[in-house]
């Protein structure tokens, strides 16, 4: 969605930006994999006490050290790492906990609020409200929601990660809306507990309880509808098991009624050759009756077709019967 117009957006700090890359110590393969992998917060910080250099940019965190050639650029589905020509690797925060981020994420999406947000530039959670149709000439209801959304991004605690919390409009397809996004770019495992606690305003062991009973709910409904498909299923092929033992009574006892035409013999799975004669059961739709029809099959364009041989035949009422057999014209 387009943005209109942002209210606040709170920051942690972040990082000068270095030109040069500020250390030229070899940094080892298995690291590089960790990286290509998808790498902690916990990972960079072990780098760091090996006297790598890390600095945390508003988009990104740069590794700075000697690597090779990265073999790979996608974390999460997304291109999330780049060498700089100084060898420094370069890791947007979509590649960084991204594992961590998903297991809160996906908790806090099933028990409150929060949706998530993915896409090749940003992995977050936000909550939204739809702003009325008249907000444009109604300041003081766009600043309810705005305060209601500050005093609820000044109770997250942003010391638990890195990262950004903002409020601003944005434009929908047919309406426009409030958006609070909570962006946690990464975070120690040691505070997943208490950042979910922060973020979903109830304990963990309130949270986990809320969680399974969902969960529960959730499968006693794909239960239920597994059992109600798997019996609408049965009924609908017991159906359609008797309308084709009608239908194969029906033509039995039209062809031992009504032979086919002099001349023709029934062969079982036949597949027709240019230059054969056949004849086969047709249904007229308008005078609803069932009737023979002989054919000719012709080669065209590399396939054999089936022409009425009658040239006034209406094949606009008259459809074929498909059976497992024809009749075809002895030489």
């Amino acid at each position: 969605m387009k943005q209109l117009e942002k209210f606040f957006d709170i920051e942690t700090q972040y990082d000068k930006k270095h030109k040069l890359n500020t250390c030229n110590k070899k940094v080892p393969s298995e690291y590089l994999t960790s990286i290509e992998k998808g790498c902690s917060l916990e990972r960079l910080e072990e780098m760091m006490h090996k006297k790598f250099d890390v600095f945390k940019y508003k988009t990104q965190i740069t590794i700075h050290g000697l690597f090779p050639e990265l073999s790979t650029n996608r974390v999460g589905g997304y291109v999330n790492l780049t060498q700089n020509k100084n060898k420094s690797i370069g890791v947007r925060y979509t590649a960084i906990d991204h594992e961590k981020k998903t297991r809160l994420y996906n908790l806090l999406s099933k028990i409150s609020d929060w949706h998530i947000t993915e896409n090749s530039c940003q992995y977050y959670i936000n909550k939204m409200e739809a702003l009325p149709s008249d907000c444009i000439n109604n300041r003081e209801k766009i600043l309810e929601i705005v305060r209601k959304y500050e005093a609820e991004a000044k109770q997250i605690d942003k010391s638990l990660f890195v990262g950004n919390v903002s409020c601003y409009i944005a434009r929908g397809l047919c309406r426009n809306y409030m958006c609070l996004d909570a962006n946690i770019c990464c975070f120690y495992e040691k505070n997943f507990y208490k950042l979910f606690e922060n973020l979903s305003g109830m304990t963990w062991e309130e949270g986990q309880k809320k969680y399974e009973t969902i969960k529960a709910e959730e499968k006693r409904k794909h239960d239920e509808f597994e059992t109600r498909w798997k019996k609408e299923r049965e009924e609908r092929k017991a159906k359609e098991a008797e309308e084709e033992k009608k239908r194969e009574e029906i033509i039995n006892k039209f062809v031992s009624e009504n032979p086919a035409p002099e001349g023709y013999s029934k062969h079982e799975n036949y597949q027709p050759q240019a230059g054969d004669n056949v004849c086969r059961l047709y249904f007229d739709k308008y005078e609803k009756k069932l009737m023979w029809v002989e054919l000719t099959c012709k080669k065209y364009f590399g396939k054999v077709k089936e022409k009425p041989i009658e040239k006034d035949f209406d094949d606009y009422w008259c459809k074929p019967i498909l059976t497992s057999w024809v009749y075809v014209k002895t030489a």
